[in-house]
């Protein structure tokens, strides 16, 4: 009865049932795809005022800090968010682009949070560090300092290296200074020339190499930092011995000044941590550190660097188990002052706006069929409820609630029969004039999105 001709959303093979905030692959514009298929909630637009606020400097409590909690269920729309935030606040990116507000927004009024938007733009350079901690879950070595870190040198924009610098933190600082040097012009040929006692064909390697092997690095760096300095006494030193969350935030305050002095414009720095509360785990040493990050992000950041961290509950809900171990919530609370929920009600409303709102051929369709039609659809149509599901995805990306939970509320209004349980959500629709109450709503937010548009 329905093709997908009724439909102003394009889904098709290529739909991303689950948004990642790190992903760049198949040659997609992934922040413009999250943008494109974003629906601004309630929810989703007083978060977003009160950070754009924040990070212009015209918040009413600029006293209060720069660190965001934001939370919420599976299929709540975390991930897609930050992934909208990290479009919305990547000043080059945009630059390239004349129309972004308008895929956001959809036809909506939101003047006022454009308005301030555009204004961030307007004096500040903005960066986004994002970090996707579900890759990190199960690496029990590695710190939030390290990944953050790791993430911050591979910027390009940040760090101002062509290609960024090395994920490999003593390669990372060995760049940094090497670049200082009048060598730096000529690194893949000095790194062939170091390698040519070490293998048979040396010409294959390039800096590309020694960025992601650390194996190589252990061959050339030594080499290269005596032809400089005509000892290899010092390497060592160039990483710091102890890098905690001070450190490592030292270490992007340095980055951020560095490069806004050779811009010469103002900088600020948006770091977007995903998925936090699965990485801390039972680790009771990662919520410490995590306090410590937010708070040398407040003390050394002074407002130039701002932090959202996603989680899946409040912060008190995190892991209860920890107020065991002395664990005082208060004070992690304080270290994140703006906490915002993303409820799963919303969702009936991104269905409608997003997924099911027709296209002018499915408008006509959709009225045709209603007037057409010999039965009462909301007598056939029964709504039994929606179930939330906690349980975590097998997959290591979280469902956005613009993913599979409304995909198959399409699928359900074609079969109108079938039972659908998606990523967090559960509808059931049943062909039956049962004892239960016909509400009704799941036909509603069929028809009402032809209404809408």
């Amino acid at each position: 009865m329905t093709d997908e001709s009724w439909f102003a959303a394009d889904v098709g093979s290529d739909f991303e049932e689950s948004v990642r905030i790190d992903r760049e692959d198949d040659g997609r514009d992934h922040r413009l795809d999250s943008i494109d298929t974003y629906h601004v909630t309630e929810e989703s637009e007083d978060f977003m005022s009160d950070f754009f606020s924040r990070l212009l400097g015209r918040s009413e409590d600029m006293r209060s800090g720069a660190n965001y909690w934001l939370y919420g269920y599976y299929g709540s729309g975390k991930s897609h968010l930050l992934s909208v935030l990290r479009g919305l606040l990547d000043s080059e990116w945009l630059r390239q682009r004349d129309d972004v507000w308008e895929q956001l927004t959809d036809g909506r009024e939101l003047d006022t949070l454009e308005s301030t938007w555009s204004s961030i733009h307007d004096e500040y350079e903005v960066i986004p560090i994002s970090v996707n901690l579900l890759k990190h879950q199960g690496q029990k070595q590695l710190s939030f300092s390290e990944i953050v870190l790791r993430s911050a040198h591979t910027s390009e924009r940040l760090t101002g290296a062509e290609g960024g610098l090395s994920s490999q933190l003593g390669v990372a600082f060995f760049e940094d200074w090497y670049r200082t040097t009048d060598a730096w012009d000529d690194r893949t040929a000095n790194t062939q020339t170091a390698l040519r006692s070490t293998v048979e064909s040396p010409e294959k390697y390039d800096w590309e190499d020694v960025q992601q092997y650390n194996a190589l690095a252990d061959a050339v760096l030594p080499t290269l930092f005596e032809q400089e300095t005509g000892t290899v006494d010092g390497l060592d030193d160039l990483m710091p011995s102890d890098l905690d969350p001070q450190a490592m935030v030292e270490r992007l305050e340095q980055l951020r000044s560095d490069r806004e002095e050779e811009l010469g414009h103002p900088v600020k720095l948006v770091l977007l941590l995903d998925e936090v509360s699965l990485f801390i785990g039972t680790d009771f040493d990662r919520l410490t550190e995590l306090q410590t990050l937010a708070e040398s992000v407040d003390e050394t950041g002074d407002g130039d660097i701002q932090l959202v961290a996603t989680a899946q509950a409040k912060i008190e809900d995190v892991q209860p188990q920890f107020a065991a171990r002395g664990a005082d919530f208060s004070i992690v609370k304080d270290r994140f002052p703006h906490r915002f929920g993303l409820p799963s009600r919303h969702v009936g409303e991104i269905s409608t706006q997003r997924l099911l709102k027709k296209s002018e051929t499915g408008k006509g369709d959709t009225e045709r069929v209603l007037n057409q039609t010999s039965n009462e659809p909301e007598t056939l149509l029964v709504y039994s409820g929606i179930e939330q599901n906690t349980d975590p995805p097998s997959t290591t990306s979280t469902a956005s609630a613009s993913s599979s939970s409304i995909r198959s509320s399409r699928i359900s209004h074609r079969c109108s029969s079938k039972s659908s349980r998606t990523s967090g959500r559960k509808h059931t629709t049943r062909r039956s004039r049962s004892s239960r109450e016909p509400h009704g709503r799941f036909w509603r937010s069929f028809t009402d999105s032809s209404k809408s548009g």
